[in-house]
């Protein structure tokens, strides 16, 4: 799996957020970089306005102060990837809907 993203302070966060899901929730890379992110700072669980409000409720059951990020558009973090099989050495690309990028070459003018 190769990543990044820009962001600044939370581009850790947001190349977490995708390790994550592709190892550890086993989702396709693309659908890894779409989905919504969060990030902690300052005492808060800070999350993108994507996410969906049961989730924000149990956050909030479970003591955790939480406050959805409207800068940015609500959104943080622009990452790209490639994602390369160890069986098959298969190369996936994929780019964040949140920028400008382009994964696949055939869509590049």
């Amino acid at each position: 799996l190769v990543l990044g993203s820009s962001g600044g302070a939370r581009t850790i966060s947001t190349l977490a957020n995708i390790i994550i899901a592709v190892t550890v929730f086993e989702m396709p890379l693309q659908q890894a970089i779409d989905a919504p992110r969060f990030f902690y700072e300052d005492g808060k669980v800070q999350m993108e306005t994507r996410i969906e409000s049961v989730t924000i409720e149990y956050l909030k059951q479970l003591g955790h102060e939480v406050h959805l990020r409207t800068d940015y558009n609500g959104y943080f973090g622009i990452a790209q990837g490639i994602k390369i099989d160890s069986r098959t050495g298969e190369l996936t690309g994929a780019a964040d809907p949140r920028g400008e990028g382009i994964a696949d070459r055939n869509q590049i003018n």
